[in-house]
């Protein structure tokens, strides 16, 4: 995460506070019913669950480098 915002920040990604606190919702909710994680069992969860945990801290990380 910490590499992908870096290179966010050096495109000159905006990020908001919306986008810290409801990408990764998102990302949850896409995986499970669009992807069809569910059908998998725990392990789809776990795996939606995971890429929900990565792009929080991706968008905090790129929030944080631009509030320096």
């Amino acid at each position: 995460s910490r590499l992908a915002a870096e290179v966010a920040l050096r495109d000159g990604v905006k990020c908001r506070l919306h986008d810290v606190l409801f990408r990764a919702p998102w990302h949850f909710f896409v995986a499970i019913f669009f992807y069809m994680g569910w059908r998998d069992g725990y392990r789809g969860v776990c795996v939606a669950w995971l890429g929900g945990v990565y792009v929080q801290l991706k968008w905090w990380r790129i929030y944080q480098g631009q509030r320096r």
